[in-house]
């Protein structure tokens, strides 16, 4: 049996980070209250440490712990963000959605510059 290429190997762990993505997304994008967003970020059957796709829930437990954009979070996590702040924006102070969007949004404009989506 030969070997894999370096490339086949890159290709296995991109298509396992969309195994992941393809999951992960619809989950989140169902998520309706700030608990239900962290039991996600948080679920015990996530990618372990360093496994393909486990960035999108440490990028979540970073977001919902911070209210800030995660490094490495692509532009459509973060307009995943945004629609899930929008969806709870009476779990949130006054006036904390308008700034908080506008830092992602920000955040989005140089993500997009420079990072593939996934």
């Amino acid at each position: 049996m030969a070997r894999k290429s370096v490339a086949q190997h890159e290709q296995e762990r991109l298509d396992a980070e969309r195994r992941v993505w393809d999951t992960f997304r619809p989950r989140f994008e169902k998520a309706s209250t700030f608990r239900e967003a962290g039991e996600l970020a948080e679920d015990p059957y996530a990618p372990q440490s360093g496994a393909p796709g486990r960035k999108y829930f440490s990028n979540l437990a970073f977001f919902l712990g911070s209210f800030s954009p995660p490094g490495g979070a692509s532009g459509t996590e973060l307009r995943l963000y945004i629609a899930f702040l929008r969806k709870i924006e009476k779990e949130l102070k006054p006036g904390f959605l308008p700034g908080l969007i506008h830092a992602l949004e920000a955040e989005i404009g140089k993500t997009d510059r420079y990072a593939p989506e996934p």
